[in-house]
């Protein structure tokens, strides 16, 4: 009965837990270039019994003490385009991400295209940070009358001025959620040249609504389940317990 307890109590955890990635999601659902996180749950490690008589002390079977969260992957999906006729907005269609430098001098990875000048005439992003080139060097610009093409040249009166950078890896399970969308950036990280850059659109979070809330509920309804079966083993336990103590 005790075990039933871990098992119970485990599921409602894992459970929890689920529905706090499935909100964190929705919460983001209009956030520029987020990537929604799928929760992966699994059992806790496995017990062996054995019996206890004497003469025979041989495995027979294993005890599962319930769920856990194992871990939480990043859902890399392609998200739909918002056209926002913004000069400073730009997407990404297909693999890569903008980097960022920040004022510490991390470097972070990002999908979100929001970007806007600084006083000095800098790229910036948003959420703060120096947009970075394909060298990985800050972009600056005269002011925002400025034209793009597919492939992240910046031009002014006709010329070039600068190319924002893209920048991949090779597996982009290794990247890491940073805070504000952002991803810390790796060790392999190479700039991305045939990769299409929209101008003037965001990339639109790609976090679907109907299959949130759909797993949302069924979340919730498995919590309920877990609870109610942890209410009643107590219930059982202390029956249990009464029956046991009272006088004969």
């Amino acid at each position: 009965m005790i075990r039933g307890y871990y098992t119970a109590t485990a599921g409602a955890i894992t459970e929890n837990r689920n529905l706090s990635v499935i909100a964190n999601n929705v919460a983001n659902l209009n956030t520029a270039g987020y990537k929604r996180d799928v929760p992966r749950d699994t059992t806790f490690a496995a017990k062996l019994l054995t019996r206890l008589a004497m003469a025979d002390s041989g495995a027979v079977g294993q005890a599962v003490f319930g769920r856990r969260v194992e871990e939480t992957w990043v859902d890399f999906t392609q998200g739909g385009f918002a056209a926002t006729e913004r000069t400073l907005d730009f997407a990404v269609r297909g693999e890569g991400f903008f980097a960022v430098e920040r004022e510490d001098g991390a470097v972070l990875w990002t999908r979100n295209g929001e970007f806007a000048l600084d006083a000095d005439g800098n790229l910036v992003h948003v959420r703060g940070g120096n947009v970075l080139d394909v060298n990985g060097a800050p972009i600056r610009l005269g002011g925002a009358d400025f034209t793009a093409d597919s492939e992240g040249g910046l031009y002014e009166n006709g010329q070039l001025t600068a190319q924002i950078g893209l920048f991949a890896t090779a597996d982009n399970a290794a990247l890491l959620k940073a805070e504000d969308g952002f991803f810390t950036a790796p060790e392999d990280a190479v700039p991305q040249f045939a990769q299409t850059i929209v101008w003037q659109s965001l990339e639109r979070s790609n976090t679907n609504m109907t299959k949130e809330m759909s797993l949302a509920m069924v979340s919730a309804r498995e919590f309920q389940t877990y609870s109610r079966i942890m209410k009643m083993l107590d219930e059982t336990t202390g029956q249990t317990v009464t029956e046991i103590g009272r006088p004969v």
